[in-house]
């Protein structure tokens, strides 16, 4: 199974609804560190990511903050350097880059895709409403999240062999199934706006946003392709359950999701929205941070950045195989956040950043609800290995890898289990909990798997042989 860009894009729907009347914080950023690192200490602690690197302007000032590891089997904690993937944020520069085309070429944002194709991409049929470059940027075109003849020959790295080649034939022979205007997260549309934006100005994306972006912001290590020395700045990638992951590649849809960054990077990128010279790449940052349009939740958004319901914060958040990320900035009130992480949790991530932002406008923030995580010893786990039979055709397979429980169920994957306890754990990819019922000696007789509101029973088969059967 692939694993999507993220779209959950934080609604924000409370949180912001105090900005106007929220006073303007007293501290400076610097005695803010301690409510910020009682903060995250939960989410570290507790092994609910591996690091994080952050990054906070707030007019003049500027503070980067790092928790965690890089690697969870060496020392030493991010930096303000450390290489991550951003994920879906990237989309973020292509909607910049649509703008700055506009402003600075003359490309009508309301052109049609089938006439901004290349001549010697196919074309697609005439349409009475055909999708528009405004469409691809907003998320309104229409096309699928993904392109359904996507079949990576890795599933691990499931973009590396889709094509411009391919990405526009998939467009050509698309039959849409609704007409354009309704908002429809697309990565796919994102990432064929990505390579329009590249072919029309006759280079790479990774170049035109080198060219656009980057140079003019100061931004050195933000790339597709990294140079050997920012290959060893790279963080390593955690999945949601802190095992190693793969590095993403990308061609045609790298404008969704394929580029690379630093907290450093990108606090330069989310602050230049409330710039005020008259530089090009500033004026592209306006107009692709103004909102084109309402979505029926009450948030907007505009050239691929999105607008919580306060109508002001600009934001986006991104997740790959192993990394999460979240960018959000105020104009109004000259604040920019930013939160990397080297684990897929981009729930951690983005709450993070969130409550990082009311902090920094003066708010009070409730501390994050997370399962706190206890040390259990070996020895004890291995009292729970076991096979436990739910069913005629479904059980849960108990193993110990390591210092570390893994359950899996019939035809599924195994995926850890977290102890709150010595006998209660929990899930991190699903709501789940299991609850191991002990004898006078500590060994498992059966579990309970609590889910959706359901208490299961499973008894533990006997060893024969020494083994669980």
């Amino acid at each position: 199974m692939l694993l999507l860009f993220s779209r959950r894009l934080i609604l924000l729907a409370g949180l912001w609804a105090g900005i106007g009347a929220a006073s303007h914080a007293a501290e400076t950023l610097a005695e803010l560190q301690p409510q910020i690192d009682a903060l995250v200490a939960p989410v570290i602690e507790n092994r609910g990511v591996v690091g994080f690197a952050i990054g906070i302007r707030r007019g003049d000032e500027e503070l980067f903050l790092n928790y965690g590891k890089v690697d969870l089997e060496k020392e030493g904690a991010p930096t303000p350097d450390t290489v991550y993937e951003i994920g879906s944020v990237t989309k973020t520069f292509t909607g910049t880059l649509l703008a700055d085309a506009s402003l600075q070429t003359g490309l009508d944002l309301d052109a049609t895709v089938a006439k901004t194709l290349p001549e010697t991409a196919p074309q697609p049929a005439e349409s009475e409403q055909p999708i528009t470059l405004a469409h691809l940027a907003t998320h309104t075109s229409g096309l699928p999240r993904l392109p359904n003849d996507l079949k990576p020959k890795d599933q691990r790295n499931p973009y590396a062999d889709f094509t411009a080649d391919d990405a526009y034939a998939f467009f050509a022979a698309h039959k849409p199934t609704r007409k354009p205007g309704e908002y429809e997260y697309s990565n796919y549309g994102m990432g064929l706006l990505g390579q329009l934006l590249a072919d029309r100005a006759g280079k790479d994306y990774e170049a035109l946003v080198i060219e656009r972006i980057c140079e003019p912001l100061g931004m050195h290590d933000t790339r597709q392709h990294l140079t050997p020395e920012m290959a060893a700045r790279l963080a390593p990638p955690y999945n949601g359950d802190l095992g190693r992951e793969s590095n993403w590649d990308f061609q045609a849809l790298v404008g969704a999701g394929g580029l690379r960054s630093t907290a450093r990077d990108m606090l330069k990128f989310t602050a230049a929205m409330f710039a005020e010279d008259d530089r090009d790449v500033t004026k592209a940052f306006q107009l692709a941070g103004q909102p084109r349009m309402k979505l029926p939740d009450g948030r907007s958004i505009g050239l691929a950045w999105h607008f919580a319901r306060d109508g002001i914060t600009r934001l986006h958040d991104g997740q790959t195989a192993g990394y999460s990320s979240f960018v959000a900035c105020i104009p109004e009130k000259k604040l920019a956040v930013v939160v990397l992480s080297n684990t897929a949790k981009h729930e951690f991530t983005s709450a993070v950043g969130e409550k990082i932002a009311q902090l920094a406008l003066g708010m009070k923030v409730e501390p994050l609800a997370m399962r706190k995580v206890v040390d259990v010893p070996v020895e004890t786990l291995k009292k729970y290995v076991g096979k436990y039979p739910l069913s005629l055709l479904f059980s849960l397979n108990v193993t110990l890898d390591g210092e570390q429980l893994k359950v899996q169920a019939t035809g599924q994957d195994a995926f850890p289990i977290y102890p709150s306890s010595e006998t209660e754990f929990f899930y991190r990819v699903v709501d789940a909990q299991i609850t191991f019922v002990v004898d006078e000696k500590g060994e498992a007789t059966k579990l309970i798997l609590h889910q959706n509101g359901k208490d299961i029973e499973g008894l533990r088969q006997k060893q024969e042989a020494g083994r669980e059967q």
